[in-house]
């Protein structure tokens, strides 16, 4: 199986832990190559996590990826309650967790003076991806992102949303399932605990909204904890790295729903 390039993590333990100050590079990054970083989401430990990627990898790259390409996994401490669940406590709190994580990974990225990063978020992670690549906005470092599922408010990319209508990548592009139970329920009743009340609440990977954002939707139907396993996910993260950087022509089951407005035409 496919593994990882490099790890980078803000994980002081395997299991549970808080979160460190500074990023640790488990295995270090190398060279110009394009950093294509899975990050994972709410209630995952390290070993799930990084088996989850090469889950990913594996059906992205096979046994042999580009050599212009370096795959990696970004670790956050989701799991602090991890004996407890999904709880009223844990949920609210690990949403200020993963945007601190977030814009940690997004000081690192501008540190390393990274010109070519894709980031792909599942669920939580969505969020940790969102918040590095708003903390990067208008500097070219992030390429494109992946959100799988992503357990994050509409509201938050429209009007006076912490992300808005503006392009935070060159590429973005969101998985979503109607019929995703967790995102259904379990989510929008994690974001009443956190506050502040909305009766609008719904998350961006139920019906990929908004749709006026321009990005690369496709509705994949898939269960909530299944979406690294897919192969229309590797497809999905593939149209985000685009052909020029796999060395691959575009793949047929690129997700074919989009709006005709994207940048599809910018090209790498």
């Amino acid at each position: 199986m496919t593994g990882h390039d490099f790890i980078l993590t803000v994980r002081e333990k395997p299991r549970g832990g808080s979160r460190r100050t500074t990023i640790l590079e488990d295995i270090r990054p190398l060279g110009d190559q394009i950093w294509v970083i899975y990050i994972h989401g709410f209630n995952v430990d390290q070993e799930r996590a990084l088996r989850q990627g090469r889950t990913l990898w594996t059906n992205l790259f096979g046994g042999s990826p580009p050599s212009r390409v370096q795959k990696g996994a970004f670790l956050w401490p989701s799991d602090r309650y991890l004996n407890r669940s999904w709880s009223k406590m844990a949920y609210p709190a690990m949403i200020d967790r993963a945007a601190r994580s977030g814009r940690q990974l997004g000081d690192y990225l501008a540190a390393r003076n990274r010109d070519s990063a894709v980031l792909v978020g599942h669920s939580l992670g969505a969020l940790v991806a969102l918040t590095a690549a708003d903390r990067l906005r208008g500097r070219g470092i992030v390429r494109g992102f992946a959100l799988l599922g992503a357990a994050v408010d509409v509201a938050e990319m429209v009007d006076d949303g912490s992300f808005t209508f503006v392009p935070l990548a060159r590429r973005e592009a969101v998985e979503y399932s109607p019929s995703d139970k967790v995102l259904r329920q379990v989510f929008r009743l994690g974001q009443k605990f956190a506050g502040p009340y909305s009766p609008r609440i719904e998350a961006v990977g139920l019906n990929g909204q908004p749709r006026s954002r321009g990005w690369k939707h496709h509705d994949c139907g898939f269960d909530h904890h299944t979406h690294w396993r897919e192969p229309g996910t590797a497809a999905a993260v593939e149209w985000v790295l685009n052909h020029a950087a796999t060395g691959r022509s575009p793949s047929s089951t690129t997700p074919a729903e989009h709006n005709p407005a994207t940048r599809d035409a910018e090209g790498p």
